[in-house]
């Protein structure tokens, strides 16, 4: 029979072993070999991290922003700041692992996560129209969890493992638990600062798009960093890709350069604008056509 160790790196490889259970198994041995930092951690994972200030890295996920028009239902909140864009793109999850696998049970390929109240208050203080905010979290991003605390466990099973240590049935020799103390798996923990700025806002075309800049050249640089932030979520294949991509680091070049040919750009903006507009369903696409259009409106 294999020992408890060994148990562990054969069911983190079954994906029909619940992540759950894989954690309460690690817990007997992080227990009996008196990992105390590993237990804790293993602890966050079962019970969550409502109380914990330190969330591992692999938490942090990216999700949309959308804001509910009435008329037109859930639009994305768009910023042409990347930076309050890419803040508010990131997202701390801190559900216990079973709500988690309980949650992707679901076939769906976007999970509602509520706004904490912090970042939910700074964001409708600069919001002229007054609608519900909420994040949505892709399901890839909530299977990339799970994943991540499948592998964790994977790895420091084998590495108990290189260092000797298997244990004979749930019992482990105080020979092995020495080694075990002295060789430890650490975990980088991180912390993603909470949303905070002034903002100011406008809404047009069903879309809440978040304003900072009033210079067109600005804000169009604003949005191609934007685009390159949040491009790889963006469902494009083949050619309609290629020609995207293209057509993105033209403008970034003319935007680069002394002197921009203003003719260029609209010429590629149009280009980006119409590949988006092929698109179904997403509204990542749908808040980067609003977007140019404002800028197209603009005079540029």
């Amino acid at each position: 029979m294999d020992s408890i160790v060994q148990q562990l790196q054969s069911e983190a490889l079954d994906q029909n072993c619940s992540v759950s259970q894989l954690l309460r198994k690690a817990r007997i041995v992080a227990v009996k070999l008196e990992l105390d930092d590993f237990n804790e951690w293993i602890t966050n994972e079962l019970e969550g991290y409502e109380d914990s200030e330190d969330i591992p890295d692999y938490r942090t996920i990216y999700v949309e922003l959308k804001g509910f028009n009435p008329f037109r239902g859930w639009r994305p909140v768009i910023f042409e700041d990347p930076d309050s864009q890419r803040i508010v793109s990131e997202r701390q999850i801190r559900q216990a692992v079973s709500g988690l696998e309980d949650l992707v049970k679901e076939p769906k390929s976007f999970y509602v996560v509520p706004l904490n109240p912090e970042a939910r208050n700074a964001i409708m203080k600069g919001m002229d129209v007054q609608v519900e905010i909420m994040h949505f979290a892709p399901r890839p991003e909530i299977i990339k969890i799970l994943d991540s605390v499948r592998n964790i466990i994977l790895d420091w099973s084998l590495k108990l493992e290189k260092n000797g240590i298997l244990g004979e049935g749930l019992n482990f020799s105080e020979k092995e638990k020495g080694i075990a103390r002295s060789h430890t798996v650490t975990y980088q923990i991180n912390k993603v600062d909470n949303f905070i700025g002034n903002i100011e806002s406008t809404s047009e075309h069903g879309s809440i798009v978040i304003s900072q800049n009033n210079n067109d050249v600005n804000a169009l640089k604003n949005l191609i960093e934007q685009i390159n932030f949040i491009k790889n979520h963006i469902p494009l294949e083949g050619d309609a890709l290629s020609t995207f991509n293209k057509n993105v680091n033209e403008v970034n070049g003319e935007l680069s350069s002394g002197k921009p040919d203003r003719a260029k750009i609209k010429s590629r903006l149009i280009s980006i604008k119409s590949i988006l507009e092929n698109m179904t369903g997403s509204v990542i696409a749908q808040g980067i056509i609003v977007s140019i259009q404002k800028i197209l409106n603009g005079g540029f």
